[in-house]
């Protein structure tokens, strides 16, 4: 039955016989619509909107057209058997009545084109500055909060906002990890982000005071962005460029046999609760208290119109899942297969710039645990960028002086 039936109320009218088609024709000549028919043992049954009811009876009276009108329903029928119940009826009216105000308040938000930021930080940045769930729509200014948002927030190029009803749709688009430092004049020097042997200097600006084949440590200065000479006098600069080295690091990753595993204990409970616009409120019984140990998993249902539209409106549903710790052991096979996991995922997180010439691994036995010692060389760009102050003025007086 489709749902304008349902909301505006309906009639189902039985005919039988010759009063079937009497009863079709009479209705394509008076434009009087109905919805499905379905045959029943006798004849058939039509579906008509309620408001045709009493036009239809006495077109069929006039004619001599023997219809039955079997059974009434939807919404008017309802609230007509429940007129004298004035609560139900001041509180029907009342969520309508909030139905309609919601209209000018923003319902839903949809994030699109983030990559590294999630929709919680973003929906965090514009909730600064005055659209969320529940935001006053003629009060919004979409150009003015996009303006705010590319001028006070790095993380992100580019952004648009449009609201479509209750809707705020937003589109964004991230800035570069590395577009920060483009085109800056801060000076800078270049220091070692890590010990290793200088294989090559690739200089695009600043004065290098290491050469290839020299030894560095950590945060050893590798490209200096200040120059001074007796020709050029005293000047700064951003030292930019890359410096490759061999690095070598050292995994030790140990595996115990004894461990303690988590099992679940079958018990739960739920905790359910009604959400409107930021208002929450608990709909379940009391659960009790928690227990010591627990995984919890929330899930949030939001309900919608029959046309998609979401509503300001949802439920939450919070499970609590019991578990306790037990003592469990590792086999030697199971402990070296968990060693060597880990030992990729160590491996996987190198820098993107680092190229692995060399692996040794030494696998340990011992009676606890299982162990992998591993040293790995690398050839890597180790040019960490650090940024300085000069007091110009102070430089200035003493070029001058001499």
């Amino acid at each position: 039955m489709n749902i304008s039936y349902s909301f505006f109320g309906y009639a189902e009218v039985f005919a039988e016989g010759e009063s079937i088609l009497d009863l079709i024709n009479l209705c394509m000549t008076n434009s009087l619509p109905y919805g499905q028919t379905r045959r029943v043992s006798g004849g058939v049954i039509f579906l008509f909107r309620l408001a045709y009811i009493r036009r239809l009876e006495a077109l069929c009276r006039q004619h001599g057209i023997d219809i039955c009108v079997r059974r009434r329903g939807g919404l008017p029928v309802w609230m007509y058997a429940r007129r004298h119940r004035y609560g139900l009826m001041t509180g029907m009216l009342f969520a309508a009545f909030i139905v309609i105000l919601a209209q000018k308040f923003i319902w839903h938000i949809d994030v699109v084109g983030n990559e590294s930021m999630t929709t919680s930080e973003i929906l965090c940045v514009l909730e600064g500055y005055g659209l969320k769930s529940g935001s006053y729509i003629p009060s919004l200014n979409t150009d003015k909060i996009q303006n705010r948002v590319l001028i006070d927030t790095d993380k992100i190029s580019w952004i648009s906002v449009n609201i479509n009803g209750n809707t705020a749709s937003v589109e964004v688009r991230e800035a570069s990890g590395g577009e920060s430092d483009a085109g800056s004049d801060t000076p800078a020097n270049l220091v070692a982000a890590k010990a290793g042997q200088i294989i090559q200097v690739q200089l695009l600006g600043g004065n290098a005071v290491v050469r290839a084949g020299e030894t560095v440590s950590e945060g050893q200065l590798l490209v200096s962005g200040l120059f001074d000479s007796k020709n050029d006098g005293f000047r700064v600069t951003r030292a930019e460029g890359k410096v490759y080295a061999h690095t070598s690091e050292e995994f030790y990753i140990k595996i115990p046999y004894a461990y303690e595993q988590k099992v679940y204990t079958g018990a739960q409970y739920c905790d359910e609760y009604l959400n409107f616009f930021d208002f929450s409120v608990k709909i379940s019984k009391n659960s009790g208290n928690l227990y010591a140990l627990y995984d919890k998993i929330s899930i949030v249902d939001n309900y919608s119109f029959f046309d998609g539209g979401v509503l300001p409106v949802s439920k939450t549903t919070d499970t609590y899942l019991e578990y306790e710790m037990r003592a469990a052991t590792h086999t030697t096979a199971e402990a070296e297969e968990l060693a060597y996991f880990e030992l990729s995922q160590r491996l996987a997180d190198l820098s993107a710039d680092a190229t692995l010439i060399r692996k040794v691994i030494m696998p340990e036995i011992h009676e606890d645990f299982f162990a992998l010692r591993c040293v790995i060389v690398c050839i890597e760009d180790i040019a960490r960028t650090v940024e300085f102050d000069v007091d110009m003025t102070e430089t200035e007086s003493e070029d001058a002086h001499e």
